[in-house]
């Protein structure tokens, strides 16, 4: 396993010992997260892949803020994160659009629950739509878009106030896997272009070999860093590499530890 990386300049994100145990008066305590450490650069693609169950929701949601940690430090853009912050973009499963507003007004809406003019953002969404393939399509509503274009649209949201880092919770998940593919496209054009830092849920080892830097590979509840693996396929990536023996290699030995965890 890589040990931790030292603070550096370009870093963006330090995890330290985290832990989170949730509480019910009904139930026993259950422990989500048991002592994660973790480092990301800036503008780095970290995949992170585990079990069902196993954790890997509840670390988002902590980064983000959403949920209070039993222990540990997540320090954010050099801020120690302690509630809900504007520095992130996030990005679901389901893409959750409001089905009363068109593609353009959804992409919008951050824009709006910051209080700020969402006409000055106008022709920053109108550009996100086109990078993923909605040129046209700005004025539908959800229901007249397939799901893969609703995630599209999501991601457009996610990152349409120009977040420094993009959490991404099994984001394409639920789509079959031919719009999973192209979907894998869409996003590395957007991040080539944005320099973004990505933290990418997924159940896919293939999906987090092709996206990533490193993935870091967790265990089941509660979650443990048990390796995190560097990615060393050129970039810019494009679909040929799946077919390739480094790529193979890559899966075949996070599958491996996936089962040894």
């Amino acid at each position: 396993m890589e040990a931790p990386a030292p603070h550096r300049s370009n870093q963006i994100l330090s995890i330290r010992h985290l832990s989170k145990t949730f509480h019910a008066r009904s139930r026993n305590p259950v422990q989500a997260i048991d002592d994660v450490t973790l480092d990301v650069e800036r503008g780095e693609f970290l995949g992170i892949v585990g079990p069902s169950g196993g954790g890997k929701t509840t670390l988002l949601k902590s980064v983000a803020g959403l949920l209070p940690i039993t222990s540990g430090d997540i320090v954010l853009n050099g801020r120690t994160v302690v509630g809900p912050i504007d520095d992130v973009g996030i990005a679901f499963q389901q893409p959750v659009l409001l089905p009363w507003r068109t593609a353009l007004d959804n992409v919008l809406l951050p824009i709006e629950m910051l209080g700020d003019n969402p006409g000055t953002k106008r022709d920053e969404a109108l550009r996100l739509l086109q990078i993923v393939g909605l040129a046209g399509f700005e004025e539908r509503r959800p229901r007249e878009l397939s799901g893969g274009m609703q995630q599209r649209v999501a991601l457009c949201r996610a990152l349409i106030h120009d977040p420094p880092i993009l959490l991404m919770d099994e984001p394409f998940g639920a789509v079959d896997e031919f719009t999973r593919e192209a979907l894998n496209d869409h996003l590395l054009r957007l991040w080539e272009e944005r320099q973004k830092t990505v933290l990418f849920v997924t159940h896919s080892v293939a999906e987090s070999v092709y996206l990533s830097d490193r993935v870091a590979i967790l265990t089941a509840r509660p979650a443990r860093v048990v390796d995190v693996v560097r990615i060393d396929l050129p970039r810019p990536r494009r679909a040929e590499i799946r077919y390739s023996t480094a790529f193979a290699e890559h899966t075949r030995a996070i599958q491996e530890k996936l089962r040894a965890a």
